[in-house]
């Protein structure tokens, strides 16, 4: 047997390059998707998320996208999802002054305690703010209102663009 079906389209490519309308839907729960991540921090490329089973029933016409288990899995399933989903629960746990990260915390040197919150990105702030140009800015809003408006919301928070100057 050849190797000749890893370069073949799928069924759901050959769809998907025939009909602009399955092509949009695609479009526009890949942007979704990657807005859902980038609000928990964590920045995904479209080929990330292209062969999510949730994104490609969506795109065929599912009624949602992301209020549902399959998606909820598959999202989960993504290791920089997964990882930030842990550091976000041992953040919790340290700034509860409960559970075993606290205790491991507890046990360490101040020296150590800071090595570790920087490793961990657990510092908080102290980031230099990106400067947005009018340009940058309209472009951001062309994106923005292709989204969903859940999906435009928390990518408008993940951009800083609280309306608030």
């Amino acid at each position: 047997m050849s190797d000749t079906t890893q370069n073949e389209p799928s069924a759901f490519d050959t769809i998907k390059s025939e009909s602009t309308a399955v092509q949009a839907r695609f479009d526009a729960g890949t942007q979704t998707i990657l807005a859902h991540a980038a609000s928990m921090g964590v920045e995904l490329s479209e080929t990330d998320v292209e062969h999510m089973a949730a994104l490609r029933i969506y795109a065929l016409g599912g009624d949602s996208l992301t209020d549902n288990a399959m998606y909820e899995r598959e999202i989960l399933s993504i290791p920089a999802i997964a990882a930030q989903k842990r550091k976000d629960a041992m953040a919790e746990e340290i700034l509860a002054g409960r559970g075993a990260a606290h205790d491991e915390l507890m046990r360490m040197s101040p020296a150590e305690r800071m090595t570790f919150a920087r490793s961990q990105n657990l510092m908080g702030g102290g980031g230099k703010q990106e400067r947005v140009t009018a340009d940058t800015n309209e472009e951001r809003l062309a994106i923005l209102l292709a989204m969903p408006p859940a999906a435009r919301i928390a990518q408008a928070r993940a951009w800083g663009m609280t309306g608030q100057e």
